[in-house]
């Protein structure tokens, strides 16, 4: 599914501002295409109520539809064009015992980064 064809359906929207949110709308402004929002709801799960019942389609994490979803009341597909990569941090005690596999994958850890720098 492309922007354009997700902006052409009916959107519910959840009306809480986020990062996220302001992402998605500032991509659409700056590709000038349109995204009909009919609605909008203060919760995930009442947006989540509203494509249930037919109403539209949302743009939601998919981690916060994921019974819906294998429960078959809701379906998913991707935006390609909404993707973007997630920095993640490795969180560990500063001071203490590991375990020898904890140790180990930590060390592999350090090594990689080392080779892969963030980029800037």
């Amino acid at each position: 599914m492309t922007l354009e064809e997700f902006g052409r359906a009916t959107v519910i929207a959840h009306s809480d501002p986020s990062p996220a949110r302001e992402r998605v709308l500032r991509k659409y402004a700056e590709r000038g295409v349109a995204l009909n929002i009919k609605v909008s709801l203060p919760s995930l799960d009442g947006v989540k109520r509203a494509v249930e019942r037919g109403m539209g389609v949302a743009l939601l994490p998919r981690r916060t539809a994921l019974s819906e979803i294998e429960a078959g009341r809701l379906a998913a597909t991707l935006l390609p064009e909404l993707r973007r990569p997630r920095d993640l941090r490795l969180v560990y005690r500063a001071a203490g015992n590991f375990g020898n596999a904890a140790h180990a994958f930590l060390e592999s850890v350090k090594t990689l980064r080392l080779q892969n720098p963030p980029a800037s």
